[in-house]
């Protein structure tokens, strides 16, 4: 097989000075790496004559002041043999380029030369400019709903917060005000929570009020029933269209679903599993009716259920 011919320099030369991007190679061994060549496509593009640029610093089109960490840190790389990429302003205002930077090393692994490809960044057209803002104010606004959602609920619980949960209730009230319509009020407290606390840790209660919260908003099936988290250890429900038989077995129920959990209670003064107090306020709303006054009668009903030694649910 005949040996294969090597390109002339000259040739190659021709090639790199005709190609249309902008190229220059540069001395490594020297203080500032000065240019030892540069294509017509570099000259160009930097505003200079053809051989301008020759026996010039590499750097010469950049604004060194503002980038001189930066590129004595490519510098730096470049003479241990790495190649690496930039994006840095350039000497003109307004002006930002990309530069490619490549080391040449001889066979022995020793870099002499610098091969850097540079390009000019474009800044986006108006109208994609304009395009990039508007997806950026969509995302915002998407955050902001985001957060705003995210204020709707308690952190530990996952349930509304007591403050949005009032704010929901006005309509149900309104309806079933005008429309002459009961609903019921419930309130649940996890019995003896601190010394479940006191036993198990911050972590633990954070988990058994997810998981009660959990089952007393699972329990509730209608769209328009609501669920929050009332204080540290106690959860309050409306329910519209039970009466009070009803809404009293239906608050049992759920006392009963939260029992099924089988959260261990060692310290409890009744059965060793967490178990929850029930208490509600039944009615036909007036139309001056306050949510909260419902909310303080039912948690009054649970206080009183309590104080006359009904056992745990």
């Amino acid at each position: 097989m005949p040996p294969v011919p090597r390109l002339n320099r000259a040739i190659v030369d021709q090639i790199v000075a005709l190609s249309q991007e902008a190229v220059l190679v540069a001395d490594a061994r020297r203080s500032g790496m000065p240019i030892l060549f540069a294509n017509p496509a570099f000259a160009e593009l930097v505003g200079i004559e053809v051989g301008a640029a020759e026996g010039r610093d590499w750097a010469f089109f950049l604004d060194q002041a503002a980038a001189a960490k930066q590129l004595a840190e490519l510098t730096e790389r470049v003479s241990q043999g790495a190649t690496c990429q930039a994006i840095l302003d350039g000497a003109q205002p307004g002006a930002q380029f990309g530069v490619n930077l490549m080391p040449l090393a001889t066979r022995q692994g020793r870099v002499r030369q610098l091969l850097a490809q540079v390009e000019l960044i474009h800044p986006p057209a108006p109208a994609e400019a304009e395009v990039k803002v508007e997806l950026l104010e969509r995302e915002l606004d998407r955050a902001r709903e985001a957060n705003i959602k995210l204020g709707r609920r308690d952190p530990d619980s996952g349930l509304l917060r007591y403050s949005y949960f009032l704010e929901l209730c006005q309509r149900d009230f309104a309806l079933c005000s005008r429309e002459r319509r009961e609903l019921a009020v419930l309130a649940f407290s996890v019995r003896e929570f601190e010394v479940y606390r006191d036993t198990f840790g911050d972590k633990a209660a954070q988990s058994c009020l997810r998981m009660v919260g959990g089952r007393i908003a699972g329990a509730l099936r209608r769209a328009g029933d609501l669920c929050a988290r009332l204080d540290d250890a106690s959860f309050v429900a409306l329910i519209t269209g039970h009466d009070r038989e009803q809404a009293e077995q239906f608050a049992e129920d759920i006392a009963q679903q939260v029992r099924r959990l089988a959260l261990h209670h060692p310290r409890a003064s009744g059965e060793r599993y967490v178990t929850c107090s029930v208490g509600l306020s039944v009615g036909i709303p007036h139309f001056r009716d306050r949510p909260e006054a419902y909310v303080l009668a039912a948690r009054e009903n649970e206080a009183a259920i309590a104080a006359a030694g009904q056992p745990a649910a």
